[in-house]
């Protein structure tokens, strides 16, 4: 579990080293005899504020502050990625502003000391905060054992946390007391909602810290609109969609990061048109149905990765661990995702978004809609290529799960603000292999 403190002092710690990195550097070269020009140092004082504000920003989006969820590899990853968007953002304002042009060498090697530098801070001030702040007990309280030591096992691997499974079971008036030195609780959907609200009110009475699993009629009322009805206090819940102005903007987003993400990928897609036909011959896309807004059939289109007819025979079926029909190109575009990169063409043409809901294949859909009704939910937007299921899930993690993170996403205020925050972690997917087949 995060500290504020120590969120808030790493933050400070690291704007400044951020900063002193560019004096060193501009000192260090002047003092091995390959002075910078002063006027560089006035560069510096016009441009340094909004690498700072950049860094803030980032700084969030990837989550960096000590103690934050996740392996110690994700986070010095989305470190590396923000130092890499500073610089990138550093070399942008350069050729685009002549009074912020930096020299280059001075953004590389600025670069190179803050990687180091905030990867020892950083790792510094976990190690601290780990000995200062003892892990917070939490009992985690479902309606069967299964999801209890399920709950239990999923908070433990967040730092910070030490579960105990607790199964919540009321035996006629009387009702069992939580287990001592708990000083937070976490509600699993299992529980009936009149226990759970029971349970919610008596915790937060103790003062104790309450994490409840939502459900999907939970999720819909996130960020709920206040209506006063005479004196009845209504709580408005949304349909599920955009509102005019955020579809328009939403619209322009895609439209922009499609171009140029087909820009940035041509390459590949002329070492694709070579690698796959010579590997397993044509075609090089694939085709497939998909359902899209308001369950619309379209074509996604995809790099083939499964040998030519591999479903002729067994119909749509999920991969699974050696699957022999996925190629060995197709096992590295997987891996990566690069497989999905054709799907701009689908944003281009308005059958997708950037960020959304993954689009589910018919054929599948119908037997996960059996088990989980509310999975037409998501289908109240377009579909997108990825979402905040993909960048905070894995390939297997379970439907209801997705789709948890999939009506979150609907529910956020700012649309055009959660499409960047997605946008920008979902580069670090490139890196992350274990969480793709």
């Amino acid at each position: 579990m995060r500290s504020r403190f120590f969120g808030a002092l790493q933050l400070f710690l690291d704007l400044i080293l951020v900063t002193s990195s560019y004096y060193l550097v501009y000192v260090a070269r002047g003092i091995f005899g390959f002075p910078y020009e002063q006027r560089s140092l006035v560069t510096l004082g016009r441009v340094l504020p909004w690498l700072l504000m950049t860094f803030v920003i980032l700084y969030f989006v990837y989550s960096l502050g000590a103690g934050s969820p996740g392996s110690y590899y994700e986070s010095f990853l989305g470190l590396v990625l923000t130092v890499v968007l500073l610089m990138v953002i550093s070399y942008a304002l350069s050729f685009a502003i002549r009074q912020f042009g930096l020299p280059r060498t001075m953004v590389g090697l600025a670069g190179l000391v803050q990687v180091i530098g905030l990867s020892v801070l950083n790792g510094l001030l976990f190690r601290v905060q780990l000995r200062a702040l003892p892990s917070v007990r939490v009992a985690c309280v479902a309606g069967s054992e299964e999801r209890a030591v399920r709950l239990a096992g999923t908070m433990n691997d967040v730092r910070g946390f030490a579960a105990t499974p607790f199964v919540w079971r009321t035996v006629g008036i009387e009702t069992p007391a939580l287990p001592a030195g708990t000083a937070a609780v976490v509600l699993d959907d299992s529980l009936d909602a009149g226990t759970r609200r029971d349970l919610l009110v008596r915790s937060a009475s103790q003062g104790m810290r309450v994490y409840v699993v939502p459900s999907a009629g939970d999720l819909l009322m996130q960020n709920p609109a206040d209506l006063l009805a005479g004196d009845q206090l209504l709580l408005e819940v949304r349909p599920l969609g955009y509102q005019p102005a955020d579809a328009f903007f939403k619209r322009i987003l895609d439209i922009v990061v499609s171009l140029l993400a087909l820009a940035f990928f041509a390459p590949l897609f002329v070492v694709m048109a070579v690698l796959i036909p010579v590997e397993s011959g044509w075609p090089v896309f694939y085709r497939q149905r998909r359902l899209g807004a308001h369950g619309v059939c379209f074509s996604a289109i995809k790099f083939r990765t499964m040998t030519r007819g591999a479903e002729d025979e067994t119909g749509a079926v999920l991969s699974a661990d050696g699957d022999t029909r996925i190629t060995r190109v197709g096992r590295f575009l997987r891996k990566t995702g690069l497989d999905e990169v054709p799907q701009f063409i689908n944003v281009l043409r308005g059958e997708m978004s950037v960020v959304g809901p993954r689009p589910e294949r018919p054929e599948l859909a119908g037997a996960i809609e059996t088990e989980n009704p509310e999975f037409t939910l998501r289908m109240a937007v377009k579909p997108g290529i990825t979402g905040l299921a993909q960048i905070r899930g894995r390939y297997d993690t379970a439907p209801d799960r997705k789709l948890d993170l999939d009506i979150s996403y609907l529910r956020q205020r700012s649309v055009i603000l959660s499409d960047l925050y997605v946008i920008l972690n979902t580069l670090r997917m490139f890196f992350l292999p274990t969480r793709r087949k």
